[in-house]
């Protein structure tokens, strides 16, 4: 809404309630299914937890183009 508006975000959506699941306690999972893109729903900090965590290194991002562009390069990439 705020591009369409043609204003820009002074403040970052922060989150108000506590995850209900510590994005670091996960260990199995096949996919990373978002809805849309919201900051609520492709969280950097949940991507990162899954990105770094070696016993995840096998799931597929599967979601909206501008969030698999955050999955991608939103999270630190470790060099090569």
């Amino acid at each position: 809404m705020a591009k369409m508006a043609g204003v820009r975000k002074l403040q970052p959506n922060l989150r108000v309630q506590p995850m209900v699941i510590d994005p670091f306690a996960i260990n199995e999972l096949d996919y990373y299914l978002v809805s849309h893109f919201h900051s609520d729903h492709i969280d950097i900090n949940t991507a990162a937890a899954i990105v770094n965590n070696p016993k995840l290194n096998h799931v597929k991002f599967v979601g909206p183009y501008e969030c698999g562009e955050i999955w991608k390069n939103g999270v630190c990439q470790k060099s090569a």
